[in-house]
């Protein structure tokens, strides 16, 4: 069988019968998705290039006559729906990584984060949330900007775009950053039959956001719930974390859904590349956060105190990084004999979101100010 393509290159011919598909990264993207010093932001580029993908229409045909009856997002709910591990394992980084690209991105404009406090059809809770929208008009910004060329006498060529992008941005243009995916991605009803939207949009409760007061401490500091929101949803999935309700669940599904919401808390690979050594004491120490906040009881007893499971699950899920570095360095300081080791791990666990900031401001004053 001869090759349809014959162009002289073998290489050529080849890739001519291979179809290939995935993400779009335009080339204008290396000239305006810049980092401070002006070079290309690669990773922000990179996490650009999945969120437009899964905002690309996808499109949906009559079975009998082949002819385009409507279009359908790829996603479920009304906003994307990813966490920063989800794309720390696709890209190979870090979550600390990850996190700057979104700041990066959000700066310039071309997304926006929404955090929200939901519950599940199953009666899981989720806190805090990661929803990504797309603004498509500083997308286009972004995409279709002028980029001087290579012959024209341009200095700092790279810092003239950044400003030229975030001018742009800056612009009061909302004609489709917060609605443009209920115009242009969702099934138009005049042609699609609730078929689809049986099958795509799997109906849930209700979803409410998180006030900003109620907020854990590390997330204000980390400045990753960005903005408050009253919208009510359609549909919720995902679940993280059991709320308590009571819903009789598997016992193993709901504890792997505490250690995923637990890890992605505090981090967990980038604690284990700063504390490499104490491998095994974080391990427990999330184990033993897991079992605390799957399993329900009346009451949890914390330091010979009896604390309702609500209060006691509460004060975990404020648990985040720093926090983790400050129990472990509480674990290694400890110099007398513990008797009920696992009571005293969980003591320290429950006390450490309310004593962290306080011990490392007495440590900086002593380390200035004491004699």
């Amino acid at each position: 069988m001869t090759n349809i393509v014959n162009t002289g290159n073998a290489s050529v011919d080849a890739l001519a019968e291979m179809s290939i598909s995935g993400n779009v990264t335009p080339v204008n993207w290396y000239k305006t998705i810049l980092r401070e010093n002006g070079k290309p932001y690669l990773l922000a580029i990179c996490v650009l290039s999945e969120i437009v993908y899964w905002y690309r229409p996808v499109e949906v045909r009559d079975e009998h006559s082949g002819m385009t009856i409507g279009y359908r997002k790829k996603f479920r709910e009304d906003l994307l729906q990813k966490t920063y591990n989800d794309f720390a394992e696709q890209f190979g980084e870090s979550r600390r990584s990850v996190k700057a690209a979104f700041d990066r991105l959000e700066e310039i404009g071309v997304i926006r984060r929404e955090f929200r406090n939901i519950e599940t059809n199953s009666g899981m809770g989720l806190n805090n949330v990661m929803y990504i929208d797309l603004c498509v008009d500083r997308l286009y910004t972004c995409t279709y900007l002028n980029i001087p060329g290579d012959d024209e006498d341009v200095e700092n060529t790279g810092e003239e775009i950044q400003k030229q992008a975030e001018n742009q941005a800056n612009k009061s243009v909302t004609k489709f950053c917060t609605s443009s995916y209920k115009t242009l991605y969702d099934p138009p009803t005049k042609f699609c039959t609730t078929l689809y939207k049986i099958s795509y949009d799997p109906p849930a409760k209700f979803c409410n956001t998180l006030p900003q007061n109620d907020v854990p401490p590390h997330t204000k500091f980390c400045k990753t719930n960005t903005e408050n929101t009253t919208e009510n949803t359609e549909e919720i999935t995902y679940p993280i974390i059991p709320s308590g309700t009571g819903v009789k669940t598997d016992t193993m599904d709901r504890m792997d859904e505490v250690r995923s919401f637990i890890k992605d808390n505090i981090d967990y690979d980038g604690l284990l590349q700063c504390h490499p050594t104490e491998k095994m004491d974080i391990n427990e120490l999330v184990e033993l956060m897991v079992e605390t906040i799957a399993v329900k009881q009346p009451v949890i007893r914390i330091n010979k105190y009896d604390f309702p499971y609500d209060v006691v699950r509460s004060r975990l899920e404020k648990i985040d990084f720093h926090t983790m570095e400050y129990v472990l360095e509480c674990l290694r300081n400890n110099t007398t004999k513990v008797r009920n080791i696992r009571s005293y791990m969980l003591t320290t666990l429950y006390n450490a979101p309310v004593t962290c900031s306080n011990y490392y401001k007495a440590e900086v004053n002593h380390d200035f100010y004491g004699k």
